[in-house]
């Protein structure tokens, strides 16, 4: 991705497909849910507790593997999963105008997810495109 826009989006209104069990994948699930989103959970297990996620209102769980040929209606799909063929797949079958973010390679998706602040009204986003998530943390930490 070479250039990008930094846009404030709610996410109450569109279809969210999480792939994924681990820690990514419930770090993305919890800040979608938090800022109203309905998320489609697609993984054979999960790792660490869910439990309180599952329990919310805002997700539903299939459990089963998605495969590279398949492609999940949604309008936007998290892949948060260690496989990166899995990524390559997918993207090559998107739906069309579906936006697919990768945790894996941030800059192969058509979009990537910024550390972000917010008090009270105000709301602050830090990025480095994908490239540096150590830094953007750093970042964000001395903001």
């Amino acid at each position: 991705m070479s250039h990008a826009l930094p846009y404030m989006i709610q996410v109450s209104q569109l279809s969210i497909t999480v792939v994924g069990g681990g820690m990514v994948a419930k770090k993305r699930t919890q800040s979608l849910i938090d800022a109203g989103a309905h998320i489609h959970l697609v993984t054979p297990r999960l790792k660490g507790d869910w439990d309180e996620l599952i329990r919310s209102h805002n997700l539903t769980w299939e459990a089963r593997k998605v495969t590279d040929e398949e492609c999940l209606l949604a309008d936007w799909v998290f892949l948060c999963t260690n496989n990166s063929a899995l990524h390559d797949g997918y993207k090559q079958n998107k739906a069309p105008r579906q936006m697919v973010y990768r945790c894996d390679l941030a800059q192969e998706g058509n979009f990537y997810v910024p550390a972000s602040i917010e008090r009270g009204l105000l709301s602050v986003s830090v990025s480095t495109a994908g490239a540096s998530p150590s830094y953007t943390k750093h970042i964000k930490e001395t903001l």
